[in-house]
């Protein structure tokens, strides 16, 4: 009887493996990215897009993307078992620019068929519009308005069972749940600035079309971020700097652009992607990129600090701290380590005067936890030795651990 028992245990555990993997295997993600101008999936795994006109192309997010003016794409009809279920579209396109209802996705036999997709952007309101549709009965619009903070919008568009998620650059930005469970596998291939629907008066999309992503599952927000492409940025981070010294300040661009750095007078260079900066005291730089029209807008804090005027005895610590995974006030550490120059110890305590965590460093930070395990809220010590203008400094306190 318990050999019997023993073998049903295998057999359900194997037939769980076999289901796991098989379930593994079905969730395929398609890439066209479209880099040098060739309109095959990046992997070759799948079919070529069918497009009306020979294929010109451009810079893109990552390499080269494809120029849509005058341009119609048409992915192969093997594609439609993938929007039987969930399913995920993602693409990178350029709307700053775009006037009227313009056509971008489509995946329908004609307008008004009893099964469809249909995605268009309104320029009027700056709003993303997914239409879906399957027989008479089941019929859903999600509408998405987009910031369009960048010359690029990086779209996804994820459904799992009845909910419709849409992300741009990466943030979700609308989620709709219904208990519809739309099938759109009705024999069409999904269109790109080729929509059935004449009547509607839609705007032809004339710009660029970049990494369009396509999936049988709906992407998590971390997978889609592995495709997010940052644009036009400064990568140096805000910073510290002491009174006569210089700093690199790096932006960077996929694409060509034109650059302005302000204010300029204390950069060696105004109008190049990398410059140096020697402020005389707290600044904030602004870099204005100029791609083709398209305007971004970004900035960096180069604190400054006089050695000179350092008051040593003045340490600042929080007097609490919330590690909860929010993002704000998570660790416990020293706001003003800079005052350091040299560390002798930096000890957290619990009530009871035992150590749980110790430092060599100014720049450590305590996550709240003791042994790998998250400790529960409550009163906490430090104490600190440390050197600041060659003289010796001791400071101690309390603080309180947050929820």
């Amino acid at each position: 009887l318990y050999l019997c028992w023993y073998m049903k245990w295998l057999l359900l555990v194997f037939c769980t493996l076999l289901e796991l993997n098989a379930q593994s295997q079905s969730k395929r993600i398609f890439v066209y990215d479209f880099d040098s101008c060739f309109l095959s999936e990046k992997a070759g795994i799948a079919g070529d897009i069918n497009n009306v006109n020979p294929a010109l192309c451009n810079c893109g997010i990552e390499g080269e993307s494809i120029l849509c003016s005058n341009q119609m794409l048409a992915w192969p009809t093997s594609f439609d078992t993938l929007f039987r279920d969930d399913w995920t579209l993602g693409f990178a396109v350029r709307l700053g620019n775009a006037f009227g209802i313009v056509d971008l996705f489509s995946k329908q036999q004609s307008c008004n068929a009893d099964t469809s997709l249909s995605i268009v952007f309104r320029s009027q309101d700056s709003t993303l519009a997914v239409s879906l549709r399957e027989g008479f009965d089941e019929d859903l619009t999600v509408y998405a308005k987009l910031k369009l903070t960048s010359c690029w919008q990086q779209l996804f568009i994820t459904k799992n069972l009845g909910q419709i998620r849409i992300y741009e650059d990466g943030n979700l930005v609308q989620e709709v749940n219904t208990n519809f469970l739309i099938r759109l596998d009705n024999k069409q291939p999904l269109r790109f600035n080729a929509s059935t629907c004449s009547f509607q008066n839609f705007t032809t999309y004339k710009s660029l079309l970049d990494n369009v992503v396509i999936a049988e599952y709906a992407l998590r927000r971390n997978e889609i971020l592995d495709f997010y492409s940052p644009q036009q940025d400064i990568i140096t981070e805000d910073t510290l700097i002491f009174l006569g010294a210089s700093v690199d300040l790096i932006a960077q661009s996929n694409c060509p652009v034109s650059i302005q750095w302000s204010p300029a007078s204390t950069l060696n260079s105004s109008n190049t992607l990398t410059t140096i900066a020697t402020p005389t005291n707290t600044t904030n730089y602004v870099a204005r990129f100029n791609d083709n029209g398209c305007i971004v807008i970004d900035s960096i804090l180069i604190r400054v600090v006089d050695k000179d005027k350092l008051q040593c005895n003045n340490l600042k610590l929080p007097t609490a701290f919330t590690p909860n995974n929010d993002g704000i006030n998570e660790v416990f550490g020293i706001s003003n380590s800079y005052l350091i120059s040299e560390l002798k110890f930096f000890d957290i305590l619990d009530r009871n005067g035992g150590v749980i965590a110790s430092f060599k460093d100014a720049n450590d930070s305590w996550d709240g936890s003791w042994n790998g395990k998250k400790l529960n809220p409550s009163t906490y010590f430090y104490k600190i030795s440390y050197t600041c203008k060659n003289d010796e400094y001791y400071k101690s306190g309390s603080f309180y651990l947050m929820k």
